[in-house]
Order: C-alpha cells, then structure tokens, then sequence
C-alpha cells in the first residue's frame, strides 16, 4: 500500500496521524478533501489517526487517501 513507513504528523485539524507516501496503487480513491478522484498509480498521501476510541486497527481501516496538495494546505493557515 505505502512506498515506505509513516510517520507521525498533525493533521488538517491538529490531530496525530500516521502519514505514508503511497505509490503503485491500482485503485482510485476520492480524496477527502477536495472531493476529486486519485487515479490508479499516481503518487498521493495515506492518512489515518494516531488515537481512535474503537483501537489502532479501526483507525488504519478508516485511513484516507489525499492529494498531497490536499493534505498539505487543508484546514491549515498559511504565513
């Protein structure tokens, strides 16, 4: 699924997340934060929280799959 380990960053809210690079998906996906599709095997961001109420497995099951442009501007103030 991911081109690597993730690592730990503030989300578009302040939340910990987990953070990959995927790469070689042949899946599309919709991104949550602009609505638009990630076509198949184009390189994008794997989110998904560090803490969740149901457990680590639920959270990586509720992972979501961002535009990197997305994940880097959305809900974020910029300077």
């Amino acid at each position: 699924m991911t081109g690597g380990p993730s690592r730990i960053m503030s989300g578009p809210r302040g939340e910990e997340y987990h953070v990959a690079t995927s790469r070689d998906s042949d899946k599309s996906y919709t991104c949550p934060a602009c609505s638009q599709t990630i076509a198949p095997r184009v390189t994008h961001i794997v989110a998904w929280a560090v803490d969740s109420l149901m457990g680590r497995e639920a959270a990586q099951r509720d992972r979501r799959h961002w535009h990197t442009t997305c994940w880097e501007t959305f809900g974020r103030t910029r300077g």
